[in-house]
């Protein structure tokens, strides 16, 4: 840190760390080159340097004659964080779960009533893993940012749920129970996007509108094994109540950000 101290204007330029991953965001570029210079230089008393390879800026740059490379779109990836260069809105990134092929959620239940508390249990832990201040903060993200965060929380949850259904005895996955555990988990999203993101202006009936979506569009995909589920959502979501959900968030549910969540195979 001593080493960097003086080389940004603070008021124009935020540094961070997170362990040996360095990001530097700034309303200048000549800053950010001045930084790429020199951490590429190296720091000699602690016999480190950057690597090249694994570096990347959001604009033609080159050190040496080498150019760094660019990130492909407006969305910069970071630590498992995604920010959009535009806003500064904080998305995850799911893109290793997308290349990795097909998730894989191990469980170690062994009799039908333990099992079925565990397909609770996991998509209930899966939910929380990104309901974060971070992705779910109004503050400084957008509505449109927290709603799209949110929406896509909730789908990996539905692929994860009919992952560790495939590993379930048929006795402790029928239909009542799985109904029941897309309930309890849409309502502890809104519960932790309250309690964890303060009052952020989101209705509950648009966060159960989404994660129901969410749910629905998983299993739909493996329809032949949830019809009854999948006709139980359908039913709920026909509720008068959401009756004007598919029209206020079809940029949401339609967001081309959502692609790489999609694509996630399970």
């Amino acid at each position: 840190r001593e080493h960097l101290v003086g080389l940004v204007d603070p008021a124009r330029t935020l540094m961070m760390r997170m362990v040996d991953d360095f990001i530097v965001i700034s309303s200048d570029r000549s800053q950010v080159v001045t930084v790429l210079e020199y951490m590429h230089r190296g720091v000699a008393e602690y016999g480190c340097e950057l690597n090249k390879a694994k570096t990347m800026v959001n604009f033609e740059a080159a050190i040496g004659g080498e150019r760094i490379g660019q990130a492909e779109s407006a969305r910069f990836p970071w630590c498992g964080l995604v920010f959009d260069e535009r806003t500064l809105d904080v998305s995850a990134d799911y893109s290793r779960l997308a290349q990795a092929g097909a998730l894989n959620m191990v469980i170690g239940a062994k009799s039908a009533q333990a099992a079925d508390s565990v397909l609770g249990h996991k998509v209930a832990v899966a939910v929380r893993l990104k309901m974060h201040k971070l992705f779910m903060d109004c503050s400084f993200n957008s509505r449109e940012t927290v709603l799209v965060n949110l929406y896509q929380n909730f789908l990996v949850c539905g692929k994860k749920m009919h992952t560790i259904c495939q590993q379930l005895p048929a006795s402790s996955k029928g239909d009542d129970v799985l109904v029941k555990v897309v309930w309890d988990v849409v309502s502890l999203g809104y519960m932790l996007l309250r309690t964890r993101c303060g009052d952020n202006t989101i209705p509950p009936v648009d966060v159960t509108w989404l994660g129901l979506t969410a749910f629905y569009t998983a299993f739909k995909r493996k329809q032949a094994r949830y019809t009854q589920l999948l006709a139980r959502l359908h039913s709920a979501l026909s509720l008068p109540k959401f009756s004007r959900m598919a029209r206020r968030h079809a940029a949401i549910v339609n967001s081309p950000d959502n692609e790489v969540v999609l694509s996630i195979g399970y």
